[in-house]
């Protein structure tokens, strides 16, 4: 029969962060933190008991139940501190407390306020619609190619920043990979793919080889 799951705390050497976790013992326990963490074993400076959360086994706790406890979150958005003792802390910035009311995120963060998720969302949306709008550049440009991943930069809009808005992507003929940034006038294409590429889009070389 296996033993009972039990809240242990735990937290790294060198940065200050810390995770809870279920665990049958104090060696499973450390292991897991470490995990979480990302860190090594070594690299955990403490890992105990924290019967106050028993109740939320098998996990996860909410980001709020932590907070109520007296633990710090990263806002997911500006970074900032979020715990029980946040409107102190904005005080002596010079922030008025009551525009920083902590709520939960759909990602299982926090939001310091309702303004930092405004503003989450409303980037999460303009990156939805520049990767929308790049797709669309992309396909017309190379019908018959095969997205493998489509990364948009930070930013509501398509602009000719490299390394911004780049589509990799295979073509007919071809065994590797294809690299093409928005803005570019040319590819990046394995060598071994040389010839295929040529052959599939019928042009002059004019393409940047790896």
């Amino acid at each position: 029969m296996s033993k009972p799951l039990k809240a242990y705390s735990g937290q790294d050497n060198y940065e200050g962060y810390g995770a809870v976790v279920f665990a049958s013992g104090g060696a499973e326990a450390r292991r897991k933190v470490a995990s979480k963490l990302g860190c090594e074993w070594e690299d955990i400076a403490s890992c105990r008991r924290s019967p106050e959360f028993d109740q939320y086994a098998p996990g996860p706790i909410q980001p709020m139940t932590l907070i109520e406890h007296g633990w710090w979150i990263e806002c997911q958005h500006c970074l900032r501190r979020v715990s029980s003792e946040m409107a102190g802390e904005l005080e002596v910035d010079g922030l008025n407390p009551d525009d920083f009311i902590p709520r939960p995120s759909a990602e299982g963060g926090v939001f310091c306020s309702e303004g930092c998720e405004c503003s989450s969302h409303l980037e999460r949306t303009g990156r939805e619609e520049a990767a929308d709008a790049l797709r669309e550049v992309f396909e017309a440009r190379f019908p018959g190619a095969e997205i493998i991943h489509l990364h948009v930069a930070e930013g509501p809009k398509l602009t000719d920043d490299a390394g911004r808005f780049v589509v990799t992507f295979t073509f007919p003929g071809g065994q590797y990979g294809v690299s093409w940034g928005f803005g570019d006038e040319f590819c990046r294409v394995s060598q071994c793919d040389v010839e295929a590429w040529n052959a599939w889009r019928n042009l002059q070389p004019t393409i940047e080889r790896n």
